[in-house]
């Protein structure tokens, strides 16, 4: 729903509130109550979604970021608290993620050891196979469907952009079948050996 909607919303239901106060308290104090439950589903709809939005474009990130972390510590003891450490979160965020990338046949993991695997070769897995374990439900970019239908452009706009979205979503997507995760590993490794031939006090990975 559109800010001006709200404010629209309101200012019938205040109008409408003090119709009633003509009439019986009960009734008032039923008002209120709906209103104040309107109020708060409005702002928890309106929030969750933009943090679903950013959620959904950190996630990405940060399953890489785990697959990387991992395939630079092969054979090594890796803790969640470990990896939550490099991802500067906590670990029962990280292992719910971790979950995600197993689920997807990306990681595996044996409980008990701390001691997590790629199931490929992180040159075939791409950065397409982990945007799919995020289970996106939506496209990298979401048109605004609540523009005005009497409005010439405002009808318009959403049908002719929907249409170079979807040509971005294309492109993205067969551009994240070429990356692999060794691709950005190698990277790293190149950019950590630079900073630390280049800096004593660069941190270890």
């Amino acid at each position: 729903m559109s800010f001006l909607g709200l404010i629209v919303q309101f200012m019938l239901l205040f109008i409408f509130y003090v119709i009633l106060t003509q009439i019986n308290q009960n009734i008032v104090d039923l008002f209120i109550f709906f209103f104040k439950v309107l109020c708060y589903i409005t702002f928890k709809v309106t929030t969750e979604e933009r943090g679903c939005i950013i959620m959904a474009n950190n996630r990405l990130s940060d399953l890489i970021h785990i697959l990387v972390y991992i395939e630079l510590h092969d054979n090594q003891k890796l803790t969640s608290e470990l990896i939550a450490s490099s991802l500067n979160t906590n670990p029962s965020l990280t292992r719910r993620m971790m979950g995600q990338l197993r689920k997807a046949n990306l990681l595996e993991t044996t409980q008990g050891a701390a001691c997590p695997k790629l199931t490929k070769d992180p040159n075939k897995i791409t950065i397409f196979d982990v945007y799919m374990a995020t289970c996106p439900d939506s496209p990298l970019l979401k048109v605004d469907q609540n523009t005005s239908k009497e409005c010439q452009v405002g009808h318009i706009v959403p049908t002719i952009l929907n249409k170079y979205y979807l040509e971005i979503q294309s492109t993205a997507e067969a551009k994240m079948r070429k990356i692999t995760i060794a691709d950005i590993a190698d990277d790293v490794r190149m950019d950590i050996a630079h900073h630390q031939k280049n800096s004593a006090t660069f941190a270890k990975i």
